[in-house]
This record gives C-alpha cells, sequence and structure tokens, in this order.
C-alpha cells in the first residue's frame, strides 16, 4: 500500500514535471489510462495529455498554498502567474493514485486578475 510520503513525492514530480517542461517525466507519472477533469476539457489518453501540456500555457511565480496527501489521493492547492496576460491564477486540484501513478485529476481554475 502506498504512503502518505510516496504520495507527496510522486504529486511533487508531476507539479515539477510540468513547470519545468519535462514531458517524459510528466508522462511517467501518469497511469497508462487516465481521466483528467478540467471542466473545460477531460482527457482519457496519457499521451494526448501530455501533448496538451507541451503547447500550454507557460506559468511563473508558482507557489503551493497547500496539500493533504493520502495513501492513494492528494489535494493540492497552488496559484502562479500565466507568462502570457500577466493574469494570476490559481489552482486546485483533486488526485487518484493507482499505485505510483496518477489515474484521475479534478482541476478547478480561478483567475485574480492581473498579477503586476
Amino acid at each position: 500500500m502506498p504512503s502518505e510520503t510516496a504520495t507527496a513525492q510522486l504529486v511533487a514530480r508531476y507539479v515539477r514535471s510540468w513547470q519545468e517542461g519535462d514531458l517524459p517525466a510528466l508522462r511517467a507519472c501518469l497511469a497508462d489510462e487516465i481521466r483528467f477533469d478540467w471542466g473545460i476539457e477531460t482527457y482519457t489518453d496519457p499521451d494526448v495529455f501530455v501533448a496538451a501540456s507541451a503547447s500550454g500555457i507557460e506559468w511563473r511565480d508558482v507557489t503551493m498554498l497547500g496539500a493533504i496527501y493520502g495513501p492513494n489521493d492528494a489535494a493540492i492547492i497552488y496559484e502562479g502567474v500565466n507568462v502570457t496576460d500577466g493574469v494570476r491564477v490559481r489552482t486546485a486540484e483533486y488526485l487518484v493514485l493507482d499505485g505510483d501513478v496518477i489515474r484521475e485529476a479534478v482541476v478547478v481554475f480561478a483567475e485574480f486578475g492581473n498579477a503586476n
């Protein structure tokens, strides 16, 4: 059974990989069958999700605001600034694990206006 520590390490790798644009590391964090619900779009193919992440929005000043880790799931909330338009965005993710990979995510975004 995975531990809270193992979950925290997986989530840290997941967050770091998309922040750094490390697509192979991002893919390694994901199960072969996923359900990532981003509200406006749901991804079920991890390779399509990774490709979408490659062409996604670049962020700066990302700060983890809080996290709760269980042996099989996690909830994280973080914020950062969209490099393209300077808008500060807060994001909450609920992640469900399948062993040592992420199988499901529900993601909620909120924009808070210009960060500058």
